[in-house]
């Protein structure tokens, strides 16, 4: 067994004929590896130290996550959300779940999918309300922080803003922006029920990875209604910058909308 240095500061370890991972970095192989390291934030092509990976990427790793833990309990920026929509011209609904803190969020799902009772009746409200009414052509939209406010906070404003007027130049009508703090995708169905909207959309921080503490999904769903499942939604996941670029995705949900609002379905039924 022999050692020679890596570019790194590190070593390779070689025995004879070198296996999968022992290639040389100036090899195919290895062009290769480090080319696609480059353009992901995944963790390959890490490097080897002995029989380790180098002391830089542990670091790394504690660090990213440290920042996935601290995601899930980022405080959801109501303000900022509710900024943003007013820049974007759009009505701002404030309303809470069953589930009163991070705490209780966390250990029952099912409080999240639920409204709490004040916000159900909020929303029956605006509802009945002939000004503020949502038209039963319209698409609803809903934000929450979801398990990582992080990237809702940055992003949510501006994804709305985007799609609101590739919809609004597509003739599809956008109604209140729905804003909960502590809510799961299966929140949809309650608001549906109340608001009966032809469709919704909610852009919800996802479960923190140790690359991607900041992603946010945008799950869409055709006549939102009570009983309707995963296999009714279509999602578009991982929008931030290092995903799927904002501009990117809004695009995306833009196209999504329009085709499920067309064919007047979503989730497996949607072709194309």
């Amino acid at each position: 067994m022999t050692t020679e240095p890596a570019a790194d500061g590190s070593t390779l370890s070689r025995a004879g004929s070198a296996g999968p991972q022992q290639r040389d970095a100036g090899s195919g192989q290895g062009r290769s590896l480090a080319g696609l390291a480059g353009r992901t934030e995944a963790r390959i092509a890490l490097g080897r130290s002995g029989s380790g990976v180098p002391t830089r990427e542990v670091l790394r790793f504690q660090a990213d996550h440290a920042m996935a833990r601290d995601a899930v309990h980022t405080v959801f920026d109501v303000a900022r959300i509710e900024a943003g929509c007013a820049r974007a011209g759009l009505r701002p609904v404030v309303v809470d779940t069953q589930a009163s803190d991070t705490a209780a969020f966390l250990r029952f799902p099912a409080a999240g999918r639920r409204l709490a009772a004040g916000s159900a009746d909020i929303l029956a409200e605006l509802a009945s309300d002939p000004v503020g009414a949502v038209g039963p052509d319209s698409m609803v939209f809903i934000v929450s922080g979801g398990l990582s406010a992080l990237g809702v906070n940055q992003y949510a404003p501006d994804i709305l803003s985007r799609t609101a007027g590739l919809l609004a130049d597509r003739g599809i009508m956008v109604g209140p922006v729905v804003i909960a703090a502590r809510g799961r995708v299966g929140l949809m169905n309650e608001i549906g029920e109340i608001l009966t909207p032809a469709a919704s959309t909610m852009l919800v921080g996802e479960r923190p990875g140790l690359s991607s503490a900041d992603s946010v999904g945008a799950y869409f769903q055709y006549r939102p209604r009570a009983g309707m499942t995963d296999a009714q939604r279509n999602c578009i996941s991982n929008i931030r910058p290092g995903g799927l670029s904002v501009a990117a995705g809004s695009e995306a949900l833009a196209d999504l909308i329009e085709r499920g609002m067309a064919q007047r379905v979503s989730g497996t039924e949607l072709k194309g």
